[in-house]
C-alpha cells in the first residue's frame, strides 16, 4: 500500500468518523446518547457561570473540534495511526480502524440514504 493512499484513508476516516461523533453527540435521539446529553444540560444548568457549557451539548461547531481532538489524539497515541503505513495492524490501531471506520461508514451509508430519499432516485 503506498503512503498516500494510507494518509488520505487516515485523513478522510478521521473527519468523517469526527462529524459522526459530532452528529451522535448533538443532534441524533438514539436513547442512550440523548440521556447523556440531557443528563450534560441539567448539570451544566446549575448556575450561570456552568450555563454557558450547555452550548457544546447543542452546537455542532462547538463540539466538532472536541470529537476531532479525542479521535486525532487516540490515533497518534494510542494506535499510531498517523505514523506511516504499519507493517501490520496492532490491536489499538485495528481497533482505531473498526472503531472509527465504522463510525465514518456508518455516517457515509447514512449520507447516501438521505441524498436518495431528497431527490426521489436510488444512489446506485
Amino acid at each position: 500500500m503506498s503512503v498516500e493512499f494510507y494518509l488520505i484513508a487516515v485523513a478522510l476516516v478521521t473527519v468523517i468518523g469526527a462529524a459522526r461523533i459530532t452528529r451522535l453527540a448533538v443532534y441524533d435521539s438514539f436513547p442512550p446518547v440523548e440521556r447523556v446529553r440531557n443528563a450534560y444540560m441539567d448539570l451544566m444548568d446549575r448556575n450561570y457561570r456552568t450555563r454557558k457549557w450547555q452550548l457544546l451539548a447543542i452546537c455542532g461547531y462547538c463540539f466538532s473540534f472536541w470529537a476531532t481532538l479525542l479521535v486525532v489524539l487516540t490515533g497518534h497515541f494510542v494506535a499510531h495511526v498517523y505514523d506511516g503505513v504499519p507493517a501490520s495492524l496492532d490491536t489499538p490501531a485495528l481497533i482505531w480502524w473498526l472503531v472509527i471506520g465504522s463510525l465514518a461508514a456508518s455516517y457515509l451509508a447514512a449520507a447516501f440514504v438521505a441524498f436518495a430519499a431528497v431527490w426521489g432516485t436510488a444512489v446506485f
